[in-house]
C-alpha cells in the first residue's frame, strides 16, 4: 500500500471505534465466499459481533475459522478521495452465550445498538453466540490523505 494513504495505528483504532457496521466474509463448505454486514464492537484490538447459532456465517466459521472483515466509509466514483477503510484478516472463535470471559451477547448488543434492539421478539427466539475475530493481518487506508 502506498504510504501516503496508510492510516496510522491511532487513526485505525479511532476509525474502528467510531464505526458500527462491518462486512464479514466467511468460507462456505461449497467453496463460495459468504459476505454479510453485521453490527460490531471493537475492543482491545479485536472485533466482536453477535450471531444466531443457526446462521450461515456461524456454520461457515465452524467449518473454517478464517474470515475477512471490512469496515469502510465514503463513495466510489467521482468521490474516490472520500474512501477510507480497514480490512482485517483473521481467525474467528465462536462463544456460546455466557462462555466468553468478558463479552456476553447482551453486553455486545448494548454496545452496538445502544440498548435499542428493534425486534425484541425475534432477538429472544434465537440461540445467540458471540464471535470474536483475532486479527492476523490488518490493512487501513484513507484516500483523503492524497490531497
Amino acid at each position: 500500500m502506498h504510504p501516503k494513504i496508510r492510516m496510522s495505528d491511532e487513526e485505525r483504532e479511532a476509525f474502528l471505534e467510531r464505526n458500527k457496521t462491518l462486512r464479514v466474509a466467511t468460507n462456505s463448505s461449497d467453496g463460495y465466499p459468504h459476505n454479510v454486514p453485521v453490527g460490531y464492537h471493537y475492543r482491545d484490538g479485536r472485533v466482536y459481533f453477535p450471531s444466531d447459532e443457526r446462521s450461515k456465517k456461524t456454520a461457515n466459521i465452524r467449518h473454517d475459522d478464517k474470515v475477512c472483515c471490512i469496515v469502510d466509509e465514503g463513495t466510489a466514483g467521482d468521490d474516490y478521495e472520500t474512501l477510507s477503510g480497514v480490512m482485517i484478516q483473521g481467525r474467528a472463535t465462536i462463544y456460546d452465550e455466557g462462555e466468553h470471559e468478558t463479552m456476553t451477547h447482551d453486553a455486545l448488543m448494548d454496545e452496538i445498538f445502544e440498548g435499542e434492539v428493534k425486534d425484541q421478539e425475534r432477538y429472544e427466539r434465537v440461540d445467540r453466540v458471540v464471535i470474536e475475530v483475532e486479527p492476523e493481518n490488518v490493512v487501513a487506508w484513507d484516500f483523503s490523505k492524497v490531497n
